[in-house]
This record gives C-alpha cells, structure tokens and sequence, in this order.
C-alpha cells in the first residue's frame, strides 16, 4: 500500500520540478526579451537624440566669419566689375564676350578656391561650427552669382572632402534641395537633382 504513496509523491515531486524549470525557463525568457527591449529602446533614443542634436547648427568663430566675409566681398566686387564690362561691349566687339565671361567664371573660381583653403584648415582641426559657416558662404556665393554649374559642381566637392562632417552634408543636401524649384530650366534642375541623388546614395542619414 506504501509502494503507490511513494510513486505518487515521486510523480508529483517530477511534476512539480518541471513547473518549476518551466517558469524559471520562462522568467529567463522574460528577462532576455525585455533586455532586447531596453537596447532597442535606447539605440532608438539615441538615434533621435543624435537626430535631433544634428538640426542645431553649432556656433563658428569671429574671427573665421570676417575672413570669409572679407573673400566674399573681393569676389563678389571682382565679378560684378567684370559683368560690368560685359554690359558694355557692343556688337562690334561681341567676339570678345566669351572671353570675358570666361573671365567672370574664373573669378568667382578663384574666391571658391580661397575659401576651399580655408574650410579644409578648418575640417582638419575638426572645427564643425566654422566647416559649416564655410560651406554654406560658397553656397550662397554660387547661388547669388547665379552661376549653376559651379554650385553643382561645388555641391559634391564639399560633400565628398575627406572626413566632412555629416552636418555639413546634410545642410549641404538641404540648400540644394530648396534650389531645385528655382533653377532657370528643366535641364538645370535635373542637373541639380542627379547631384543631390549621387550625394546622399548610401548615406541614410541624409536620405
């Protein structure tokens, strides 16, 4: 009569150990999912944090602002006195005109080229603040030269210099994308758009 009691204690003892591994198994389980939760909920956090922070352009220094200002100016007085001199050629001397214009973009180049110089001692020091104000300056020299070649053209160089910060480039995106409405034709405007694809081609962060 004893035999039985004891195998009835010893199945419900077996029973009872695996509830017990069963909820142990479970709780691990539990402890696992929610741990995967946590990383995903701050990877996420993060990634806003970090997308948030990159909507606030940092400061630039004084300093670079009136150097830039200063190559700025001479190239914008360089080129408006030779588009003077284009408004006054006559007919007879419309042979030369492309020799001027050729002139003109060969100032405004040469502005490009100084202010490259001083972005690249910048980025290398790894001063985001001022790379920025930099870039954007060439931009907008582009843009109220209305010479659209050059600030397509000017759209890659700065976005493809080693080591560009990634706010660069995404401002950099952002200021062609407002242009794409403005261009003088369709021909510049899908230009301006093939750019701005080769761009932000394998960047997420820009896309």
């Amino acid at each position: 009569m004893s035999e039985p009691m004891e195998v009835d204690k010893r199945d419900e003892k077996e029973k009872e150990k695996k509830e017990d591994e069963h909820k142990k198994g479970k709780n691990d389980m539990d402890k696992d999912v929610q741990t995967v939760l946590d990383v995903d909920y701050k990877v996420k956090d993060d990634v806003v944090e970090e997308e948030e922070e990159l909507m606030i352009d940092p400061t630039h220094s004084k300093i670079v602002q009136e150097q830039v200002e200063l190559i700025v100016a001479e190239t914008k007085s360089t080129v408006k006195a030779f588009r003077g001199c284009l408004g006054m050629i006559t007919e007879k001397k419309q042979n030369n005109t492309n020799n001027k214009n050729t002139h003109t973009k060969g100032n405004l180049a040469d502005g490009i080229e100084r202010l490259l110089l001083v972005e690249k001692k910048q980025r290398q020091a790894e001063e985001e603040g001022n790379t920025l104000y930099i870039a954007k300056a060439i931009l907008g020299l582009c843009h109220e030269s209305q010479n659209w070649p050059i600030l397509i053209e000017q759209i890659a160089v700065i976005t493809r210099r080693r080591s560009q910060f990634r706010r660069v480039v995404i401002r950099v995106v952002q200021f062609g994308m407002d242009l794409l409405d403005k261009t003088p034709d369709k021909d510049t405007q899908l230009r301006l758009m093939n750019a701005l694809i080769s761009v932000t081609e394998g960047k997420i962060f820009v896309e």
